[in-house]
């Protein structure tokens, strides 16, 4: 058992209550879209299955595995590929062998390689999450399993189906899996989450002044500040697909503890796979061509990358991260895991004592992931018994990390998202003196009757409505 103080009981007690209210609720199923759903993507599955057993990678495939050639099996893939085929493998699994997963896929420029991922997602789409849905829906409602105690980094979890994990960003899987998820009728799916939570609590732990500025000052941009020493442009040249590539592939991933080698290879093949471009002179070039034209042709190794090459440049993006602009945040890295190797354990901002066998990365990151979902936690607490207290008829339907998945009665959402709002960015700084950055909501609502896949960001006008952000 975890020693904790009783407050952070109570959190855990209170909150495996309403987690259980969450799931009895249940999500309304369109289970007639989700049977047509399975037919579709089943068939897809039977034409690129057809397609590429007719490449001549697949006749070299069963020359070497004669009966036993498997299209699904990852290690026959592995020796086709590296020993066959004599690629360079793009990352290695904790065994040491060559990769074979989504991402080590996506960054092998070949088409039978580019059909074959698109089976994977389509098998995974289908019999993990569409069979997955349509085994446990029952009289036309799923409802979810969501636990408090079963991941390391005190987040939650969930099952039958996992429903955290679905396809958000995968187009048309995304489109048909989130599709079967409808309102009941008459209602609109809305999701409500606070805006980086992560990141402004992280704040609260290293108190760095540089990221609290950040956090603080809307007209600054973190991730538009590194995307200009990435790419060596200025900030009125940086798109929105840079920024999300400075973004995704490395602030979050320095700040998880990821480090230059690793970043540097999945930015270049970013921009290889994407053809990211910037806004030179009102006009669109590719990254590629202007870090050439700024002397960056190659990308280099990461053993020990050569001067000039990309990856050498990104170490150097790498000290100016850490170096300079968040030293307050390297230090407090620093300081902490040296604490843990004394003591053996550390205590969360939430009230939790932790003791046990842990990575650096785990030491600095489990304190931000655990404090930052027990702050929805916390909310989604208050926010159920006020729904409750009021008598209202809008229901928490779901609970994904830093989000929370209502089934709203469209006559109560503007009360509902406002509350949200002043639990939040109010209520929750007053409770916890320890966060000092300000929290943000943020909100998205389909239409009535429309599927989950239908939401659309929202925001509050001049005359405190929250609307399309289309319509501001």
């Amino acid at each position: 058992m975890i020693p904790c103080e009783p407050e952070a009981y109570n959190l855990m007690h209170e909150g495996a209550i309403v987690m259980s209210e969450i799931s009895s609720n249940g999500f309304r199923i369109d289970t007639e879209f989700l049977s047509n759903s399975r037919l579709k993507m089943q068939e897809e599955i039977k034409n690129v299955t057809k397609e590429l057993k007719e490449h001549d990678y697949w006749r070299l495939w069963k020359k070497r595995y004669g009966e036993k050639a498997k299209l699904t099996s990852p290690d026959q893939l592995g020796k086709l590929l590296f020993k066959e085929l004599k690629y360079q493998p793009t990352a290695y699994t904790d065994k040491g062998k060559p990769s074979t997963d989504a991402l080590a896929l996506e960054k092998i420029d070949d088409p039978f390689v580019r059909d074959y991922s698109r089976m994977c997602k389509l098998i995974k789409s289908d019999r993990t999450f569409l069979a997955g849905i349509e085994r446990e829906t029952r009289g036309g409602f799923l409802r979810v399993f969501f636990n408090l105690h079963t991941t390391k980094t005190w987040r939650s979890s969930s099952e039958a189906v996992n429903f955290q994990n679905l396809p958000i960003r995968e187009g048309e899987m995304a489109r048909l899996i989130r599709s079967c998820f409808i309102p009941r009728k008459g209602r609109c799916i809305a999701e409500i989450d606070c805006s980086g939570v992560e990141v402004r609590i992280s704040a609260c732990y290293h108190k760095d002044p540089a990221m609290i500025r950040y956090i603080e000052d809307p007209s600054t941009d973190m991730h538009r500040d590194t995307a200009c020493d990435i790419f060596l442009c200025k900030p009125e040249q940086v798109t929105k697909a840079a920024r999300t590539a400075s973004k995704n592939s490395f602030v979050f991933p320095e700040f998880y503890g990821s480090y230059y080698k690793t970043v540097g290879s999945d930015l270049w093949d970013v921009m290889e796979m994407r053809n990211i471009t910037l806004n030179i002179n009102g006009k669109e070039r590719s990254i590629r061509k202007h870090l050439a034209k700024k002397g960056i042709t190659e990308r280099g190794t990461s053993t020990e990358p050569e001067p000039g090459t990309f990856m050498d440049h990104i170490r150097t993006v790498e000290k100016i991260f850490w170096k300079e602009r968040f030293r307050g945040y390297d230090k407090w890295k620093f300081d902490t895991f040296a604490q843990y190797l004394k003591t053996g354990g550390w205590k969360t901002k939430t009230g939790f004592q932790v003791t046990g066998i842990y990575s650096k990365n785990d030491v600095t990151n489990h304190p931000i992931q655990g404090s930052a979902f027990h702050c929805l936690l916390w909310g989604l607490i208050r926010l159920q018994k006020w729904l409750r207290k009021h008598k209202m008829k809008t229901l928490i339907i779901g609970q994904i990390h830093d989000s929370v998945v209502l089934d709203a009665v469209p006559s109560e959402l503007q009360d509902v998202l406002h509350k949200w709002k002043y639990i939040m960015e109010v209520e929750l700084p007053r409770h916890w003196k320890w966060i000092i950055v300000p929290m943000v909501v943020e909100a998205d609502v389909a239409p009535i009757d429309a599927s989950w896949f239908a939401k659309e960001p929202y925001d509050i006008n001049s005359k405190g409505i929250w609307v399309p952000k289309t319509a501001l």
